[in-house]
C-alpha cells in the first residue's frame, strides 16, 4: 500500500531544470509543453485578505500563522 502511494506521488511530480538565461533563450517553446502550466509568480496575499486554500478564514489565523513562527 505504501509503494502504491508512493508510486502515485512520484508520478505527480514534473522534473524542472534550472537554465541560464543564455540557454532560457537558446530553447524552444515546444521543447517541454509541460512548462507552460507551471506558475512561476504569484500574488502577495495580504494578512487580512482571505487565505487562498479557500477555507474562508483571514491569511493571518490560516496559513499566515506558519510565516509568523
Amino acid at each position: 500500500m505504501l509503494e502504491d502511494v508512493e508510486n502515485k506521488l512520484t508520478k505527480l511530480y514534473i522534473p524542472v531544470n534550472a537554465i541560464s538565461g543564455d540557454e532560457e533563450n537558446n530553447q524552444k517553446e515546444t521543447s517541454n509543453p509541460l512548462l507552460k502550466y507551471i506558475k512561476v509568480h504569484s500574488k502577495k496575499v495580504e494578512m487580512l485578505e482571505p487565505c487562498p486554500c479557500g477555507s474562508g478564514k483571514a491569511f493571518w489565523q490560516c496559513h499566515g500563522k506558519i510565516k509568523l513562527k
